[in-house]
């Protein structure tokens, strides 16, 4: 009788997993509502507005091709909290993507940051001017 319980038990466990993979899949952006998504493919830097309370995601490819790995980003955490560092491939290869929700109003940069493959000093790879609360100048 026991191992009839343990055997339904074991059933319905692998039948609730097996279900629960049919209805969650991978997403970039983890689920999160971003509002903004800054694809930097080509461009160096970008500059975007966003509200307090936004999630934004900086999309960047992994530069591998150039000997290179995205080591980390630099940003102020007064103005902004890191939610999800994904490493993730696309059609063109290996990408990251970090989510970040805006804290404060102001304007800040995030750095995503490189290092050679093989060590050695960390360079900025992309840079995103980020302004939340929409005050983009001295005059406003």
């Amino acid at each position: 009788m026991m191992f009839i319980k343990i055997n339904n038990f074991a059933l319905l466990s692998i039948f609730i997993l097996t279900l629960s993979g049919c209805f969650g899949g991978y997403s970039p952006d983890a689920g999160l509502d971003v509002s903004e998504i800054v694809s930097l493919d080509d461009e160096y830097q970008a500059e975007i507005v966003v509200e307090r309370g936004e999630i934004f995601a900086l999309d960047v490819p992994e530069p591998v091709a150039s000997g290179y790995r995205v080591s980390g980003a630099s940003f102020d955490p007064a103005m902004f909290r890191m939610e999800r560092y994904l490493a993730y491939d696309a059609d063109g290869g290996p990408r990251i993507r970090y989510l970040f929700t805006a804290l404060a109003d102001g304007a800040s940069d995030v750095n995503v940051k490189m290092r050679p493959a093989a060590g050695g000093r960390e360079d900025v790879y992309r840079t995103v001017h980020v302004v939340v609360g929409g005050e983009s100048g001295l005059l406003f």
